[in-house]
């Protein structure tokens, strides 16, 4: 055979390095991507990638030509994520969402995703722990008054915000609003509550320490 028609032969097989198939490919058994750079158990010394992107026709880089993509990473520190994602279809971008999964060092595993735009998202967007404690942070949280102090908060919207306070056995609940001011559901001697338009005081008169809790109902926020 000449090396012409040897030419000719191996035209119709892909070079060893690079090359473009058409048509469906059908695994049977199992997909395997390697990384030649990583051992197993050895911690690398820069970040390391598997990735899979699915471009368009005009190229192979991320973000110019990249519409979804699947990737895994080893960090230098040894943690691992892997993650599966959609790029914004905006010719050159490369804002992308992704939802994942993370195995560090220490052990510890979490995930990420998407989060909802706010409390009344009827999305099918994933209520992570950060993003749950965010918005909860937002509508209620706790604050100790020693004897003699005071606390002062302020609040979004146009509603109500409920007050409990605890010292001992004795309790008090306020309601407050930016129209009528306070109004005591159940009084709690020696402590004063003020609100003046969205903001809030709470003193503390007694010889003990009070342990104080707000709400604020999510439908009142603006």
């Amino acid at each position: 055979m000449t090396d012409s028609e040897l030419t000719t032969a191996l035209a119709k097989y892909l070079p060893l390095a690079g090359g473009t198939m058409t048509g469906d490919i059908i695994e049977r058994n199992r997909f395997v991507k390697q990384n030649t750079d990583v051992t197993k158990g050895t911690t690398p010394s820069s970040t390391k990638f598997w990735s899979m992107y699915n471009c368009d026709k005009n190229g192979t880089k991320w973000g110019t030509n990249s519409i979804g993509f699947f990737e895994t990473m080893l960090s230098s520190a040894s943690n691992v994520d892997t993650y599966i994602g959609a790029c914004q279809n905006v010719a050159g971008s490369s804002n992308n969402a992704k939802l994942g999964v993370t195995y560090n060092s220490d052990g510890s595993t979490y995930g990420f995703a998407p989060t909802p735009s706010s409390a009344t998202d009827s999305s099918t967007k994933i209520a992570t722990t950060a993003w749950t404690y965010g918005m909860l942070k937002q509508f209620i949280f706790g604050q100790q008054i020693v004897s003699g102090g005071s606390y002062s908060f302020s609040y979004k919207g146009k509603g109500v915000c409920f007050i409990v306070m605890l010292r001992g056995s004795a309790y008090g609940i306020y309601a407050c609003d930016n129209w009528s001011g306070v109004a005591a559901v159940h009084s709690m001697n020696s402590v004063t509550v003020t609100c003046s338009g969205m903001n809030v005081t709470i003193k503390n008169s007694s010889s003990a320490a009070l342990s104080m809790f707000v709400f604020i109902p999510p439908t009142y926020t603006s």
